[in-house]
């Protein structure tokens, strides 16, 4: 895709640091109570009789209805293997969909993710299974047709541009929207490139605001530093504070940090 190609960014750097999981517990009895983890899904209701559920099933398993009804047991959890050490973790289809409506401060009718491809729940059980969690052909073709559709609702009203940011400055445009994108501040390279990706929409697409903002956020959604969660400090180093305020916040809320997070996290 052209616009990775213009916004993708390098990856190097040497901390393992282990993968998040995330599951979900839910369990019924007369009225169900769900505790979700990353990625994860609330359990459903059940009625009296009801049955437990782990995993990524945990939302389909609420409880067999009637009194007295026979609980079958939940899915076998398969624990074999050693598990996987990343230190980049690309988004769930969840969190893709929840972190692009916060970043954009949009509320679309209709889920931006709606058809995108699911992770393989028959094999992965979790959908934040980093083993599944590649940008294969369909993916490239749901991260691009998503960040087009989100652009666009962004940017298609003043009352919509003016909520993602206020002013009418593009370098402050790039430095506000790239730093809730990307999780951090960008770097001067960065708004330079995205600066220059700003002037391009003008150019394709007519002299206005909005258009070279809409070509700028579609390029951040499909950037490497949006899709995947990174963890690039040195080896055996703390992370720094926006990688914890990263961490916690998709593990937490299944979301992106907010500014008063990233605020906190710049402030050590």
């Amino acid at each position: 895709m052209v616009l990775v190609s213009l916004a993708a960014l390098s990856c190097g750097g040497g901390k393992s640091v282990q993968s998040g999981s995330g599951g979900a517990v839910g369990s019924g009895s007369g009225g169900a109570t769900g505790l979700a983890g990353a990625g994860g899904k609330a359990g459903a209701t059940g009625g009296e009789g009801g049955r437990s559920a782990t995993g990524a099933t945990a939302g389909a398993a609420g409880g067999s209805s009637g009194v007295g009804g026979r609980s079958p047991a939940p899915p076998a959890l398969t624990l074999d293997g050693s598990p996987i050490y990343t230190r980049v973790q690309r988004l769930t289809v969840a969190q893709w969909g929840r972190a692009v409506a916060d970043i954009l401060r949009v509320a679309p009718a209709t889920p931006l993710t709606q058809s995108f491809k699911q992770a393989p729940l028959g094999k992965a059980q979790f959908t934040n299974n980093e083993r599944f969690l590649e940008v294969d052909l369909q993916a490239e073709v749901d991260f691009e047709a998503g960040s087009e559709a989100a652009a666009a609702l962004a940017t298609g009203s003043a009352n919509a541009l003016a909520r993602l940011y206020a002013g009418t400055d593009p370098a402050g445009f790039v430095r506000a929207v790239g730093r809730r994108a990307f999780r951090r501040p960008l770097t001067a390279d960065e708004e330079a490139r995205y600066q220059t990706v700003f002037a391009l929409g003008e150019r394709l697409y007519g002299t206005g605001f909005a258009n070279g903002a809409a070509l700028v956020v579609r390029a951040m959604l499909q950037s490497p530093s949006f899709l995947y969660r990174s963890e690039l400090g040195a080896s055996s180093q703390p992370l720094d504070g926006y990688e914890v305020a990263s961490k916690l916040s998709f593990w937490l809320l299944g979301t992106t940090p907010d500014d008063q997070l990233l605020d906190a996290a710049g402030g050590g």
